[in-house]
């Protein structure tokens, strides 16, 4: 069976159902993983995804709506209810997310960012970036007095994956609730504090995806 997973970002919501994916792919289907194209990137990092031109000819058996699932299960969280459509257990999702680093560009970005060790790091965006890198949202994360700040931005010739050694070594990690949370998740980290900030006015559309100690503030 050929299968079409319809869910073509945002990148926390793509690492998240890489369960579903590789499940599938499992019970001997063939399965897709499309993403929009200001993601293509991705496909460096992940084995599981492709870009939408690669299968445009594809007659599929199933689509799977993952990027609508919500609105089939009215008062479920939203991202819950990506695996109840898929009609699988989200229990140890994190297991499933098996980046390929490139550790070289990892090295460079850490060289080119940290001027100085301790440092907070604070990741003011979020949402998905247009093919031009722009279009993602803005919230006001405060910056540390006490230590340097690291703030992640858009920079020329790496991709979000290629934060990570940052992400690790960072003292304390400030965010909102994007998908660097997902990467805390993955991999060990030395930050002795975790602060999410969440877009909506409580954070239970999110807090239960994540083990690791996050202290939540909410601004509304």
């Amino acid at each position: 069976m050929k299968l079409l997973i319809d869910q073509p970002a945002g990148i926390g919501d793509i690492l998240f159902i890489q369960k579903i994916v590789k499940e599938f792919s499992s019970e001997g289907h063939e399965v897709y993983l499309p993403v929009e194209e200001s993601l293509a990137w991705m496909c460096d990092y992940l084995s599981t995804i492709t870009v939408w031109d690669e299968c445009k000819d594809v007659n599929f058996d199933v689509r799977l709506m993952l990027r609508s699932a919500s609105w089939s299960f009215l008062g479920e969280k939203i991202m819950k209810s990506k695996y109840l459509l898929a009609q699988k257990s989200f229990t140890n999702y994190i297991d499933y997310v098996d980046i390929t680093r490139n550790f070289e560009r990892e090295e460079s970005l850490y060289e080119k960012m940290i001027v100085s060790k301790p440092y907070r790091l604070v990741c003011p965006w979020f949402g998905t970036p247009d093919k031009n890198g722009k279009s993602m949202l803005h919230m006001d994360i405060p910056r540390s007095e006490e230590i340097n700040n690291v703030v992640m931005d858009i920079q020329e010739g790496y991709t979000l994956f290629d934060w990570l050694k940052i992400i690790q070594n960072a003292e304390e990690i400030y965010t909102t609730d994007s998908s660097i949370m997902f990467l805390i998740e993955k991999y060990e980290c030395e930050a002795k504090k975790l602060v999410a900030y969440p877009r909506r006015s409580t954070p239970s559309e999110v807090d239960y995806l994540f083990k690791k100690d996050w202290e939540y503030v909410c601004k509304n």
